[in-house]
């Protein structure tokens, strides 16, 4: 009797769940498929056409008030797509060809929310971009083509090309991660930052950045700033550091092909897995003394790692700290190897350095 009690009131839970949109409820949990009770939004130029009630224009911008999902199509010429949801309700944003640019905001603001997902579905092609300013609105400084102060997840199979010629690509304050589509990013800044941390399991990226790549840290907490990529492909072209980790950046799959100043930045690097090609013109892979809380380490246990430093003071991997290797595939190619203040361990795995094959760290 108490099992079909429960049963029944788990039934009529999710069925109001799913009537009042409580939630980005893409079916199964997956990104592949259109959510069936996803709200149709129009962009018109200036504006939206719906019949949602928690949808409304607003000098040219676009501003959802509810929780649900939202299937957005046409064309923003100035103006933002702002998520002003609350902050518990979950929004899900489904971008079916959409353009949108704003001369002095992000193209997507997420104001208020308890989390929001981006759906890129396959064969879509969306188009997010800000200008060479600026300006407070909506209560909020943004500072990237899209903004989130809630945790944002981006995934599907559809293409985005974000372009931000003053900010950065993608900016968020809480957690920012990627399970899938075919991104591009070219922006001034970083490509993507994150005050919490930055997770990649799949999707293809092509990311062209004036600073860093990947950027996880927050000045006002001493143990955030994570980067993790378990999959995916990124092909990252930076100013300075292509993957930047206050405390910890780990790898355990995906491939990565790095033009930067700076490869690997972080306190404690982890390779387990995956395939990383850097080509940097200073260190290829740095653990330094970014938290107080970690003691700078790299250590690799399988995969591959190839770098090439082409400083005449460049390292190939430095570390303010130990160096292990006891596993996978490393090639280095420069005038300085390695540098370290610690202890450097090599139990295994193969290990060359401008060509010769080496059985200990140097």
């Amino acid at each position: 009797m108490k099992q079909t009690f429960v049963k029944s009131f788990i039934l009529l839970l999710c069925a109001c769940l799913l009537l009042a949109g409580c939630g980005p409820l893409f079916p199964g949990g997956a990104w592949d498929e259109l959510p069936a009770n996803a709200v149709a939004v129009a962009l018109t130029g200036g504006g939206a056409q719906t019949q949602a009630a928690s949808v409304r224009s607003e000098n040219g911008s676009v501003v959802i008030t509810g929780a649900g999902n939202y299937l957005l199509s046409g064309t923003l010429e100035n103006g933002s797509i702002i998520v002003d949801a609350g902050r518990n309700a979950a929004v899900g944003l489904v971008l079916n060809g959409v353009e949108v640019h704003a001369d002095t905001f992000a193209a997507i603001c997420v104001k208020r929310a308890k989390s929001v997902r981006i759906l890129l579905p396959e064969n879509t092609e969306n188009m997010l971009s800000c200008g060479e300013a600026f300006l407070r609105q909506y209560e909020t400084q943004a500072d990237a083509a899209v903004y989130s102060a809630a945790p944002l997840a981006f995934g599907g199979r559809g293409a985005l090309t974000l372009t931000a010629p003053a900010g950065h690509g993608v900016s968020g304050l809480r957690s920012v991660s990627f399970s899938g589509g075919e991104i591009k990013i070219t922006a001034a800044k970083t490509a993507v930052r994150s005050n919490v941390e930055i997770t990649v399991s799949g999707g293809a990226f092509a990311l062209n950045a004036g600073t860093d790549g990947l950027h996880a840290e927050n000045e006002a907490n001493d143990t955030a700033g994570r980067i993790t990529v378990s999959g995916g492909s990124l092909a990252v072209t930076a100013g300075d550091d292509a993957l930047h980790a206050h405390t910890r950046l780990q790898i355990t799959g995906g491939s990565l092909a790095i033009t930067a100043a700076e490869g690997l930045e972080a306190t404690r690097i982890s390779i387990t897995g995956g395939t990383v090609v850097i080509d940097a013109r200073d260190d290829g892979v740095n653990a330094a003394h970014k938290s107080k809380t970690e003691r700078p380490l790299f250590e690799i246990t399988g995969g591959s790692l190839a770098v090439t430093a082409s400083g005449k003071e460049a390292d190939c991997i430095d570390a303010n700290g130990d160096i292990r290797i006891s596993g996978g595939s490393v090639s280095l190619t420069g005038t300085n190897a390695f540098d370290y203040t610690g202890f450097a361990r090599f139990t295994g795995g193969k290990l060359t350095v401008n060509g010769e094959r080496l059985k200990e760290i140097p």
